[in-house]
């Protein structure tokens, strides 16, 4: 709920474009029953399909129900640019470096661990593990309108950007292969055009696969850690899974918490 605040808030700004930030209906598709999701009343909109909209759609032989939603929809690549420019703004030096030990930051008061897949290492958690995403970019500026056909074993997404549509795509949990899978990509091609079969004709402009941090639960606490004579004060934030770019915003204000805490026992620490 807080980032859907916050997206709504710079939603209304200038900023709203540079950052990729968009409103967007988007229509889910089950070949099962399904009761509503939890996080329905945090949308902008929501309601289940009518029966015209599953005779209507495509792939309506297979559908059995539905939801229609209208939600904020963000390019990250054009979020990430943005937010770093506004660190930028602020002072914030940025270092690029790798880390195989946390004990690396040790001489920094306070650590805030945001490393995703590489906590699996770096902290180290076994309970993170890979699940694997793989993705096409597409040129299709017909597509409008977000579609997402679930099964009970698949998912098929098409999520239109302002320069390209996302098509989809994978969650293969334990999967640490990070080059493109053939297979994959033509069964997420022809998935998604089961669902809107012009994009038959949509030119590709990139395939992309990454790691999401999967975990069985967000890890967002305090850890204080002995380093040779120094205590580690580190705050955790990792394994949000596919839901980074959703929960972002919620998570960094706890997380902005779990700091304020420590540097009161910094600061109280130095006086005495």
């Amino acid at each position: 709920m807080q980032t859907m605040d916050w997206a709504g808030m710079l939603y209304k700004t200038e900023d709203a474009d540079v950052m990729g930030l968009s409103l967007l209906d988007v229509y889910f598709y089950f070949d099962h029953k399904r009761e509503d999701p939890d996080w329905k009343d945090w949308l902008l909109a929501y309601r289940r399909i009518t029966p015209e909209e599953k005779k209507r759609a495509i792939c309506h032989e297979s559908i059995v129900d539905g939801w229609c939603c209208t939600t904020f929809c963000v390019d990250t690549d054009l979020l990430m640019t943005w937010l770093i420019k506004k660190l930028k703004s602020h002072n914030c030096r940025f270092i690029k470096k790798k880390l195989t030990d946390l004990s690396e930051v040790s001489t920094y008061d306070i650590v805030v661990n945001c490393s995703g897949i590489g906590a699996n290492q770096l902290v180290p958690d076994p309970s993170v593990v890979p699940v694997r995403g793989q993705i096409m970019r597409v040129k299709a500026p017909w597509v409008q309108h977000g579609c997402l056909f679930g099964t009970e074993n698949s998912l098929n997404y098409i999520i239109p950007r302002p320069n390209c549509v996302i098509l989809g795509g994978t969650a293969q949990v334990g999967n640490w292969n990070k080059n493109i899978d053939k297979e994959d990509s033509k069964r997420i091609l022809e998935g998604c055009c089961k669902i809107i079969p012009s994009l038959k004709h949509a030119e590709i402009i990139k395939e992309v696969v990454d790691l999401r941090p999967g975990r069985p639960s967000i890890r967002l606490e305090i850890e204080r850690r002995r380093v040779g004579q120094k205590e580690m004060k580190i705050v955790h934030n990792y394994g949000h899974g596919g839901s980074g770019i959703s929960l972002q915003w919620g998570c960094a204000l706890d997380s902005r918490k779990l700091i304020d805490e420590l540097a009161k026992e910094i600061r109280v620490s130095s006086r005495l």
